[in-house]
């Protein structure tokens, strides 16, 4: 640890006036969840008495453990189906996103509030998400297959993944090399955490099912109603206290010190025609006259008074219009192949893959574990629900007590902390997969307890190996990387586990294992042979 750092105190890591966006994705997150096994059980529940026209009491017996088991053909071709739909739904909210990644994550690096919009434009499409939801569960007798026309909103505006892009790149933006695992540690407890917290309160209210209605087995509506109220509330939260701006002068002052304030402007008497540098903390470049107040305004609106709300708005236009220039594309491009000191365009190509195949790793859970346990020992919607949260919530306290042990007392870097987040997850896939029985289920939970800790780490190494005006970028290339990522593994899964469903259903949790050996030895790789110290260096990323 350097003097610099030891002139910090404990509480300038965690500093309460900067935790702005952790309550927006707290609220967004908990409204995400909440709705995922309304979600799931509603196609099911659809397939069931729509497609396969079964009795309300066939279907709801499907998660009990009194069902007859001369039914389980149609069982497993049910769930087969809700495989694939959510295949087919991951593919319709995920690959439209990377497009708008190619171009939101630069743009983001131009405009002091452009993650601010972001988040808000994400959270209106979640609630229009939650509304069509409610449409389609009133009308119970379409086809499961129009769940899908739910998910439409997200597509056209990078849904979830933009979301989280914004998240990431503002908190990479409004810390420093310091206080980032600290920072990016509470995001991810709060995005994790909002889960298990969803998934409880989705649980209770969706209930055990009545079998005396035809349609409306569940109370599925009531579910997407709270679901609404939290994304209602994330914009809200996002309108009134989200700001970048603020946030970097709420920074602690040794750290301030050397954090340049967000927008300046050099030479503020010019000529026409004359060029002046607009700084701001993301980026430094030359920009004729009529740029610069284009830029000024946009990054900071008080500094520039306009007359009348047209103005004002053909700004804002320009500014939404800028997000499709193709000179996006180029410069993300550029931050992706650019020469940089310490073999950090290696890194970054690394690290790359690695969160690629540890996120085909983690998202086994969302795709296949609730089928698996419900094939296996015949789950109810509502235990599963409370096991799963029970343990979510056990495992972030747990990882919340050992993270300032690992980062502040024994001083473990951020590629330590990742090397122990997917030894985690390999013990938890492990024991899925080999040990099918409830007992090895509920051991898997807490083996995997430090998994968070892989992703955590290897965000902060990249945070710090590039420049402040890459983070935008830096982060749209990683939403990239998550918006293929969960269509592949849709895809994969479902061809493994429908194949394996009868004969071997652990197996795919044994090959989810096997793909962590690459980013375990890619870890170990740049551990070992990539041994500059990024923490106590002034600049990260320069050319080599």
């Amino acid at each position: 640890m350097d003097e610099e750092t030891k002139k910090l105190s404990w509480h300038h890591y965690v500093n309460i006036r900067q935790l702005r966006v952790e309550p927006f994705i707290l609220l967004y997150m908990i409204g995400y969840s909440l709705s995922a096994m309304a979600v799931s059980q509603l196609v099911q529940d659809k397939l069931c008495r729509v497609d396969y026209d079964q009795s309300s009491i066939f279907c709801i017996s499907i998660n009990s453990a009194d069902f007859d088991h001369g039914g389980e053909t149609i069982k497993s071709n049910i769930i087969k189906d809700a495989t694939y739909i959510t295949l087919y739904r991951t593919l319709l909210s995920t690959l439209p996103c990377i497009i708008w990644a190619l171009f939101l994550g630069p743009w983001s690096d131009n405009y002091v509030n452009g993650r601010k919009y972001i988040m808000i434009v994400g959270a209106i499409a979640a609630a229009l998400e939650s509304i069509i939801l409610i449409i389609n569960a009133s009308l119970f007798d379409l086809s499961g297959y129009y769940v899908l026309l739910s998910f439409i909103p997200s597509a056209f505006t990078g849904g979830i993944v933009a979301t989280l892009m914004a998240i990431y790149a503002y908190c990479s933006a409004t810390s420093d090399k310091y206080t980032r695992s600290t920072r990016f540690a509470i995001v991810e407890i709060c995005f994790w955490i909002a889960q298990p917290i969803g998934s409880f309160i989705g649980g209770q209210i969706l209930g055990d099912g009545d079998q005396n209605t035809k349609f409306q087995l569940y109370n599925y509506i009531p579910v997407f109603v709270v679901s609404l109220c939290a994304h209602i509330a994330a914009i809200i939260w996002a309108i009134l206290v989200i700001d970048e701006q603020q946030s970097l002068l709420d920074l602690p002052q040794p750290i301030r010190s050397s954090h340049p304030l967000p927008f300046e402007i050099d030479q503020p008497d010019v000529e026409p025609g004359v060029p002046v540098t607009c700084i701001n903390s993301d980026r430094e470049e030359i920009l004729t006259p009529n740029e610069s107040m284009n830029e000024s305004y946009a990054m900071n609106s008080s500094l520039i008074s306009f007359n009348g709300i047209s103005q004002r708005s053909r700004l804002i236009w320009n500014e939404f219009l800028n997000i499709f220039h193709l000179d996006h594309v180029s410069r993300l491009w550029r931050t992706l192949i650019r020469q940089r000191s310490h073999w950090g365009r290696e890194q970054i190509w690394i690290l790359f893959f690695s969160t690629a195949f540890l996120l085909l790793v983690y998202l086994n859970t969302t795709f296949v574990l609730w089928s698996y346990v419900e094939k296996l020992f015949s789950w109810p919607p509502k235990f599963y629900s409370n096991i799963t949260s029970m343990t979510a919530i056990g495992t972030l306290i747990l990882m919340g007590l050992v993270l300032p042990i690992f980062v502040h007392i024994l001083q473990y870097g951020d590629l330590r902390l990742a090397l122990l987040g997917v030894l985690s997850l390999m013990g938890q896939c492990i024991l899925r997969g080999s040990w099918q029985h409830e007992t090895g289920l509920y051991l898997s939970f807490i083996a995997g307890t430090l998994a968070p800790l892989s992703v955590i780490g290897i965000r902060s190494r990249l945070s710090k190996i590039i420049e402040n005006d890459e983070r935008g970028k830096l982060f749209a290339l990683l939403a990239i990387v998550e918006a293929v990522t969960p269509g592949i593994a849709s895809l994969f899964y479902s061809i493994i586990f429908t194949s394996t469903i009868d004969v071997y259903p652990g197996l795919v949790f044994q090959v989810a294992a096997f793909i962590l050996l690459i980013p375990l030895l890619a870890i170990i790789f740049i551990d070992t042979y990539c041994i500059h110290d990024y923490d106590k260096s002034s600049s990260s990323s320069s050319d080599r």
